[in-house]
């Protein structure tokens, strides 16, 4: 999905890929990056280690200045059951400065299982600068009224289905 939507990573020189394990990467490298592309899942899920407030703090630390955390989350948008969306969210507000979401189909139910972008901001821009990173079909899906009074993800809080 992230290939297919964001326009960054299509033949882009600067580009680094990374393929290992995320958190013990972002821990070791010394870097900083303008944009973090989180697109890991085992099986249909995030591993639990990549969804938690802890990590999202270390991630920030790996942004330069306006730097973003571009995360695919598949999930219920809204709705009953165990809405793993909803948790991600709230981590990602407590963890970052500006969070913005996207919907990739806006024409599903939000109770469907969905894929989702979260992107997370260090600093604060307008939102015009992320349309540098997303394709023009997506830009029309973003989502102004999201909110969640779901607890962060931590460490040690229990692992959430998403």
């Amino acid at each position: 999905i992230l290939t297919n939507l964001f326009n960054i990573l299509n033949g882009n020189q600067n580009l680094n890929n990374y393929n290992q394990d995320a958190r013990s990467f972002i821990k070791r490298t010394d870097e900083k990056y303008d944009a973090i592309f989180l697109d890991a899942f085992k099986g249909d899920q995030i591993p639990y280690e990549l969804t938690t407030l802890q990590f999202m703090y270390e991630m920030k630390e790996k942004l330069k200045d306006n730097g973003v955390v571009i995360s695919n989350i598949i999930s219920i948008f809204k709705g009953d059951g165990n809405n793993f969306f909803a948790y991600e969210y709230a981590t990602f507000k407590k963890a970052f400065d500006d969070v913005i979401i996207y919907r990739i189909d806006n024409s599903m139910d939000p109770d469907e299982r969905q894929n989702m972008i979260l992107i997370g901001v260090k600093g604060h821009f307008d939102l015009n600068d992320t349309y540098k990173y997303i394709e023009e079909d997506l830009q029309n899906n973003l989502v102004l009224d999201y909110t969640s009074d779901k607890t962060v993800i931590t460490d040690d809080l229990f692992q959430i289905e998403n």
